[in-house]
């Protein structure tokens, strides 16, 4: 049983390693290679992407020779490769019209193209190697396109003893994951079979992760990152997030049976807001269509 959301994973995940620091710890824990915080600067694909996916972290070397992809994955994928292609395909446009805006539309040939570096830092349940490569060639008809990713398990038990030993920021984030899953199974195991409620349910969550921080902070692991408030309040929002929506729900369910359904959306739509949800994931959890949404906050707002 996954007893972490994804979500949540990958928000944890992006916190710590948007750190150039943390990075290139990262990066040398999983290539034994290393780089400075210097000489990366770090890619923002938010304005090029053509679609709604956006990778986890990326850097390219100041120097332009290459770029690295760094995808976090809870759950395996097939499609990790065509996913990846397209983030490199978005960071090249990026790359081009920053350096060679001028010179792509005339005869003089670009004389230096990046190369790119692939890798999947996998944390779910299933199990796979330690590390393995995967290659998949995809046919454009005349464009014909080979990728390789490395894929990495960081799952903490998997995680190799010199990279252990490093009590680096990887180690770090792997040891929270499996300290804090471990607490979950102990706090279910108190109540069985019992039914607990989702305000219950909320408590766990957040007495197994602050658990889990003591622990790392018994260990020393992720000590900048987790003396850091805005980092726990982010995790604490996340990891409760599910059940706040669904006590939400079912408050205004009951206030919609006296003032009508339209007021309890309203009233639904407003206090989600208010915690701090988006627009579009209000409507990903409530189905509400975002123009609706739209309307009832510009008319409260």
């Amino acid at each position: 049983m996954n007893h972490l959301k994804r979500n949540l994973k990958d928000s944890l995940f992006r916190g710590i390693f948007k750190d150039k620091e943390n990075f290139v710890e990262l990066y040398y824990d999983i290539t034994k290679k290393k780089l400075k915080a210097e000489e990366i600067e770090r890619i923002d694909l938010d304005y090029y992407s053509v679609t709604t996916i956006v990778n986890d972290i990326s850097y390219i070397t100041k120097d332009g020779e290459f770029i690295i992809f760094i995808e976090h994955q809870s759950t395996l994928n097939s499609n990790i490769g065509l996913r990846l292609l397209m983030y490199f395909i978005s960071s090249l446009q990026k790359y081009i019209d920053e350096r060679y805006k001028s010179v792509i539309y005339r005869y003089k040939e670009i004389d230096q193209l990046p190369r790119c570096e692939l890798y999947v830092v996998y944390n779910g349940t299933s199990k796979i190697e330690r590390r393995s490569d995967i290659k998949k060639a995809y046919d454009f008809g005349m464009i014909k396109v080979e990728v390789e990713v490395t894929i990495i398990d960081i799952n903490y038990e998997k995680l190799e003893e010199r990279v252990k030993e490093t009590r680096s920021a990887l180690v770090g984030y792997s040891y929270l994951i499996y300290e804090y899953t471990g607490y979950i199974i102990e706090e279910e195991r108190k109540v069985k079979r019992k039914s607990i409620s989702k305000e219950e349910k909320k408590r766990q969550k957040k007495r197994a992760f602050k658990k889990a921080i003591e622990q790392c902070k018994s260990r020393g692991l992720l000590t900048e990152v987790i003396s850091k408030k805005e980092f726990i309040n982010m995790a604490l929002r996340e990891l409760t997030k599910e059940e706040e929506i669904e006590i939400l729900k079912e408050l205004i369910k009951e206030e919609g049976r006296t003032e009508g359904f339209e007021e309890g959306t309203i009233k639904l739509v407003l206090s989600m807001k208010e915690n701090g949800l988006t627009s579009k994931q209000i409507s990903l959890y409530t189905s509400i269509p975002e123009e609706d949404i739209a309307r009832y906050l510009k008319a409260r707002f």
